[in-house]
């Protein structure tokens, strides 16, 4: 299969980084390209490969889940999460989890279910958002949190949620 995966290098710890990830691709038989979604052209990469593939997997958090859905120019694609993030709300809300290993060896395209993406307008123009939206404390609240050390960072979410 044909597989681009989308990875946050910057999530996970050891035993989820890039070579491990993309060794449990190829051992479950992924024909694999990879892109850093902290790459400065991460989204001309998105819209190069994303439709040459038959699966796109999102290997981080939300946030880069959020990165891959938003930008992804052909919706028809199947997008795979690999949860390596602080929060991952949106795997925990679908019941996924465990181990990059784990995962790979369950997916199955043809189970797949489709993603609303939201989007808001306003002064700053239109942005697409996959989770969530919110104005005044709580993005303030994890803004704050994204600046701080990633254990830190975790003890904040858990006292806004």
């Amino acid at each position: 299969m044909r597989t681009l995966l989308c990875h946050n290098p910057d999530s996970g710890t050891k035993g989820h980084d890039k070579d491990s990830i993309l060794s449990a691709l190829r051992l479950a038989d992924h024909d694999v390209r990879y892109a850093s979604v902290k790459d400065e052209n991460f989204k001309s990469t998105l819209v190069k490969f994303g439709s040459q593939v038959d699966l796109v997997v999102a290997a981080g958090g939300d946030g880069t889940l959020a990165e891959v859905l938003t930008n992804l120019p052909d919706r028809s694609v199947p997008v795979a999460i690999l949860p390596l993030g602080t929060a991952n709300n949106f795997a925990r809300s679908l019941g996924i989890g465990g181990t990059p290993q784990e995962l790979v060896e369950t997916w199955q395209t043809d189970h797949a279910c489709p993603a609303s993406i939201g989007s808001a307008t306003g002064a700053w123009g239109t942005i697409l958002f996959l989770e969530s939206f919110g104005v005044g404390l709580f993005p303030d609240f994890l803004k704050q949190a994204s600046q701080r050390k990633k254990l830190e960072g975790a003890d904040n979410l858990r006292k806004g949620r």
